[in-house]
């Protein structure tokens, strides 16, 4: 199944601590929220009608409108705390200062009992219990992750034109500027994948005319099996949302870059197949004739032989070794169905990874191999001081 996580198990049970959320229709006053939780806190007679996963907003509402002196405010507190209970269930909150609304839910589990501490008699006193440290530290971070991406979001939109479908929808072209949204681009991207060689285009298109997609051959006498494990990385900065290009389409771009990433993963394990047994050859001798089909080679041959109008497919691999594929050349067996697609992010990069098994048939009776003499090196030369 693909993994689309971007932390590690012990911080994937945090996350699920953190990523609470209560749907009310009620948006009670910051303030008047704080103040309410507080004095439920302190009341036995209020912090008695939490029991069983359910309260009575109206007998809340009665008893906070005799115990605090509010005129306003009190009808929304009581629906938005009894829409939360009923969705949290019992445990422990953590409550914003700022907002008044749970920002974390956690367990006994979560807490620790600090050593005593020494009083001026000698006496040893017992501390109250207090959260982990790596649970507290989670939820700081998470936080203020949280908060800035809520304020790179408000400056975004205050730059952008929406329509009101996209408000009331959702902006698809805001999904970068958060972990959540970036999750869920991710989330698209594995839908899409099963479909990337439909229209293909370029390089893709041309390899795929010398290995079209196919089962495996009735007979295998004529072809040899090379098993092959492509794979992608798609990485991008995202130190600076703001700087983001809200016109780059983030899945299109995506499926393009693991489309052509597999292709080349593929190419080079042609490239790299041992039992071919390369012919010396100049390079203007060597295009003649081989111009209908592609040419798989390092960058800097790759280079010699597009001049020349060839179609090349350049890829790492020895220097001045280079394949001639004619179309067709064998068969491509690649289950679109089965593949592994993981995104993290570290240190302010974003990189989305596509893994797959295929098998290549090759046809070696009309692949040729060649080893290109007549090549001047191209390149930039650097020279570093100390």
């Amino acid at each position: 199944m693909p993994d689309l996580t971007t932390l590690t198990p012990q911080q994937q049970a945090l996350s699920r601590k953190v990523n609470v959320k209560v749907l009310s229709k009620a948006d009670p006053e910051p303030g008047v929220l704080r103040r309410v939780r507080e004095k439920i806190q302190e009341d036995s007679s209020l912090s008695s009608l939490f029991v069983n996963g359910s309260i009575d907003e109206q007998v809340l509402a009665q008893l906070l409108h005799e115990k605090l002196p509010l005129d306003e405010g009190i009808e929304e507190v009581s629906q938005y705390i009894a829409d939360e209970y009923a969705q949290l269930g019992d445990g422990i909150l953590v409550i914003s200062s700022e907002t008044g609304r749970a920002i974390a839910k956690l367990t006994d589990a979560d807490f620790y009992q600090p050593a005593p501490v020494p009083r001026e008699d000698g006496r040893m006193v017992d501390r109250p219990p207090a959260i982990k440290p790596e649970v507290e530290s989670f939820i700081s971070m998470w936080r203020f992750e949280d908060q800035l991406e809520h304020r790179i979001r408000e400056r975004v939109l205050s730059r952008i034109t929406q329509t009101e479908g996209l408000r009331e929808d959702g902006d698809p072209r805001l999904l970068v500027l958060s972990r959540g949204g970036r999750r869920e681009i991710a989330g698209r991207v594995e839908q899409a994948i099963p479909t990337i060689f439909e229209n293909p285009r370029g390089i893709v298109e041309y390899f795929l005319q010398c290995f079209p997609i196919g089962n495996r051959p009735d007979s295998e006498h004529g072809y040899t099996r090379v098993q092959v494990h492509p794979s992608s990385l798609h990485r991008r900065p995202i130190q600076d949302s703001l700087a983001t290009n809200l016109k780059y389409d983030q899945v299109t771009a995506t499926t393009a870059v693991i489309a052509t990433s597999w292709i080349r993963s593929l190419a080079t394990a042609i490239l790299e197949y041992p039992d071919l047994h390369p012919q010396q050859i100049q390079l203007e001798e060597a295009v003649q004739g081989r111009t209908d089909g592609i040419w798989i080679a390092e960058s800097n041959l790759a280079i010699a032989l597009s001049s020349y109008g060839c179609r090349t497919l350049a890829v790492p691999g020895p220097e001045y070794l280079a394949i001639y594929v004619p179309a067709p050349a064998g068969i491509l067996e690649l289950p679109l169905l089965e593949f592994g697609i993981h995104s993290r992010e570290i240190h302010g990069r974003w990189t989305i990874e596509a893994v797959t098994d295929a098998t290549l048939w090759l046809n070696l009776e009309v692949i040729q191999a060649l080893r290109i003499e007549g090549v001047v090196a191209s390149g930039v030369s650097v020279e570093v001081l100390a």
